[in-house]
């Protein structure tokens, strides 16, 4: 849930600042977020918490 979430903002400022599309910017973050995901575990410990905040304060 956190790497959703974090797209999903990372997906509208780069709409905001770049004025592309949702669907082309959507899909420039999710690549890079993989790939930040897979390289750095920094990057997916804090997804996962934030993913883990929500979940619980949602109970």
């Amino acid at each position: 849930m956190g790497k959703e979430i974090t797209t999903g903002i990372a997906t509208g400022i780069g709409v905001a600042i770049l004025g592309s599309t949702p669907i082309g910017a959507g899909v420039i973050v999710g690549i890079g977020n993989d790939w930040l995901r897979d390289n750095f575990d920094g990057v997916r410990d804090f997804e996962d918490n934030v993913g883990n905040a929500i979940v619980i304060r949602m109970e």
